[in-house]
């Protein structure tokens, strides 16, 4: 899964989640997405933000090589898995 991200200067570059996010990390978005998914509940950026991205911001720009804003990765990656699951489900 990868994004686009606006970087310094408005140049842009695609980069991979598993650039700025660890596995476990990786592994509560899915386990959150599909949870709120199946209970009809959006908010999903927002609640990861908070938990997981906020928490570790410093190592997550650290990564990512510029300042970040939690909730607009936390969108970033709700895009990444959405179209994700319908490239799966378009296979």
């Amino acid at each position: 899964m990868s994004r686009s991200l606006a970087r310094a200067g408005g140049k842009v570059r695609e980069v991979s989640v598993r650039e700025f996010l660890t596995d476990d990390e990786i592994r509560q978005a899915l386990i959150l997405y599909a949870t709120m998914k199946a209970q009809n509940h959006s908010g999903f950026a927002k609640r990861f933000s908070e938990q997981v991205i906020a928490p570790n911001i410093k190592r997550i720009n650290a990564a990512l090589g510029q300042e970040n804003d939690p909730l607009y990765l936390a969108y970033a990656i709700e895009s990444a898995l959405e179209e994700a699951i319908n490239f799966v489900k378009n296979a």
